[in-house]
């Protein structure tokens, strides 16, 4: 546009318009020559773009924008000989020299320094280095400073260029052999700048076209300029449901993506105990701990290449019992006549509503003849002296997690800083630590609930289908003396049994009643009921809705890939088959969770959890542990990734 209005032929059109008069004016009182103007600017935008080249953000839009510059010189400039031409026929050293320094400029003011090139010191692992594009794990190269100012150059010489080209008037100041000549006249006693007089508006149909340019051009940069940030990700879940080792499966899996690129974080040593085929040791999930083994994991990562995410994907570990604290926020009515009032402002169901209609309240479970999501499924008699049921009073506000003098974070940054302080503390508070973890939850763009298969496992015990490696037993495998339980198995033709004193098999093993028949399962017991965290997560999904992304994930999933074996009549299907996956997330929807717990079916059928995204390791071991102290083994040799699912899971975390 601005070659348009600058060439045109006078007298037709008044080609000198104020724009080109100043800047000729200054170049000739500069003495400086005009292939100047072409080489300076033309230069220092190069500079400028090529900065886009070393931003991990904005590689490849880097690349468009060069190969856009390339295809403009080619196919517009060439043809209607604009500054290509003169930049070519006017070609000096002393020009492309000054073309080279501003090119230098462009890059310095873009921000890329000499230090982005350091090449590690030898044996030096660049973990408190400054970033470096030759250290593609460190945290990613940004340089937000160079898709700004490029959005603002294109933006002043649209509006330049436009005017210039489109609106024909007669400029007040005229570039004469001695100089600027400003035209005046008299207002009153004294004399001012004639103003200027538009003569015409020039449209039509190049005019049309400007426009249409113009519009793509500055939403292309301007969609250049922002960086896609703060996608917060969180996962809950109950206790020891594998919420460690899937985040050192999911960091495995990352470092594999092409798309992606994790960053260095604390929980490094998770990845490598999963790479070595070992599940992660407590000891070792990461640096921030306290408050009762309290434990924050932080991952974040870069996902996509030509429109990459920067990704925070936090959880925590905590004692058994705190899951329900986290989360009562967004489930606990105080109930009426209460004095405290919710932190975030929410109106959110009662712990005895957030049930079937208040029938039972989120501790309690269905009593025997009540029919639970299916005409297989009968009854789930859980053990009432269970130690990790909660007799709480769903209107008891003594124990309530919030109160006035709550004040929650401002921020997820807010709430992830003042985590990681209190846990970083001599003395952290078990409080403090829950109501920061609760804002997390309140902040977060997508929360991940963790649903422990092994809390689902007696559907298929019942069918026979059960791993080795899993302790669960029907009533006819389990015999009860005076103080002395024994349970046999059968392995291999081999018939073992293991003898529990009763407090032990009371403290290990689950009691539950499916079909009319006696099963009892190891699990930890410290771990809320699935009837209650499922009414926790139904009730999240209820005050939140649309706002977040929701996410349900079986972790221990491999306790179901020969169940659905046996269901195909295909011993050698795989589950992590792209193709195969979706009918076994389908498997376990369908054929084991809602077989033994309706709830399951209440919470899946909201509108924002439409399916499962179950995660897990193939194990190698063929029996189960011998005591607390022993661990599975991790076939490593598995692909894509050790951690079965991921992909899908990162896929839909991401996308």
């Amino acid at each position: 546009m601005l070659a348009i209005a600058w060439t045109r032929p006078e007298p037709t059109y008044p080609s000198w318009g104020v724009t080109r008069i100043l800047v000729r004016s200054v170049l000739e009182g500069a003495n400086i020559p005009p292939q100047v103007f072409f080489y300076v600017p033309t230069g220092f935008v190069v500079g400028l773009s090529l900065v886009l080249l070393f931003d991990d953000f904005k590689r490849r839009q880097g690349i468009i924008v060069l190969v856009g510059m390339l295809l403009l010189s080619v196919l517009v400039l060439v043809p209607f000989g604009v500054l290509i031409g003169p930049l070519l026929s006017g070609f000096t050293l002393a020009g492309g020299l000054l073309g080279l320094v501003a090119l230098g400029v462009g890059l310095a003011v873009g921000g890329l320094r000499p230090k982005h090139f350091a090449l590690p010191e030898r044996g030096e692992i660049h973990r408190d280095r400054s970033w470096s594009i030759l250290n593609p794990k460190q945290r990613p190269l940004e340089f937000d400073t160079a898709p700004r100012l490029l959005l603002e150059i294109a933006f002043w010489a649209c509006v330049v260029g436009f005017i210039d080209a489109h609106v024909i008037y007669d400029p007040p100041i005229r570039a004469t052999g001695n100089g600027l000549l400003v035209s005046m006249m008299a207002s009153g006693p004294f004399s001012i700048p004639e103003p200027f007089v538009v003569e015409q508006v020039v449209i039509g149909q190049w005019g049309l076209l400007h426009l249409a340019g113009i519009v793509m051009l500055l939403l292309g940069l301007d969609a250049l300029r922002i960086y896609e940030v703060n996608r917060n990700v969180l996962m809950l879940g109950p206790a020891r449901s594998g919420k460690s080792a899937a985040f050192g499966g999911l960091h495995e899996a990352l470092d594999r993506f092409e798309e992606s690129n994790t960053m260095q974080w604390q929980g490094d040593a998770l990845r490598d105990a999963i790479s070595e085929g070992r599940f992660p040791d407590p000891n070792e999930v990461g640096r921030f701990e306290g408050a009762a083994g309290t434990r924050y994991l932080h991952m974040p990562y870069v996902w996509g290449k030509l429109f990459p995410k920067r990704v925070s994907f936090d959880t925590v570990d905590y004692p058994g019992e705190s899951l329900e604290r986290i989360l009562r926020p967004f489930y606990d009515d105080p109930g009426p006549g209460a004095t405290n009032t919710n932190p975030y402002g929410l109106s959110v169901l009662g712990q005895a509503a957030a049930t079937d209609g208040g029938r039972t309240t989120s501790g309690e479970t269905e009593r025997s003849g009540v029919d639970q999501g299916g005409e297989d499924a009968e009854v789930i008699d859980e053990d009432e002296d269970d130690p990790g049921r909660s007799q709480r009073d769903p209107h008891q506000t003594e124990t309530s997690q919030y109160s006035t003098s709550y004040t929650p974070a401002g921020s997820w940054d807010d709430a992830v800083y003042g985590l990681k302080t209190e846990l970083g503390s001599a003395d952290p508070e078990m409080t403090t630590v829950i109501q920061r973890i609760s804002d997390m939850v309140y902040y977060a763009d997508t929360l991940i609930l963790v649903v422990p298969l092994d809390d689902f496992i007696v559907p298929i015990a019942a069918r026979g289908n059960e791993p080795s490696y899993v302790e669960v037993y029907d009533e006819d495998e389990v015999t009860f003396g005076s103080d002395v339980v024994t349970a046999t198995t059968e392995v291999d033709g081999e018939r073992i049994s293991t003898e529990y004193t009763d407090v032990e098999f009371q403290r290990r093993f689950t009691a539950l009643r499916y079909q009319g028949k006696s099963y009892y399962s190891r699990r930890p017991e410290t771990r809320a009921r699935p009837n209650q965290y499922l009414d926790w997560y139904r009730s999240l999904v209820s005050v939140f809705g649309g706002d977040k992304t929701f996410v349900m994930v079986p972790t221990m999933s491999d306790l179901a890939v020969d169940d659905m074996r046996a269901a195909e009549g295909n011993s050698r299907i795989d589950p992590g088959r792209r193709d195969v996956y979706p009918d076994f997330a389908a498997h376990i929807e369908d054929e084991v969770l809602k077989k033994q717990s309706q709830k399951v079916d209440q919470v899946i059928g909201e509108p924002h959890i439409p399916g499962l995204y179950p995660i897990w390791y193939t194990i190698v071991d063929d029996r189960a542990p011998e005591d607390d102290d022993e661990d599975l083994s991790i076939d490593t040799s598995v692909r894509p990734t050790i951690l079965n699912g991921a992909e899908q899971l990162l896929k839909k975390v991401n996308w």
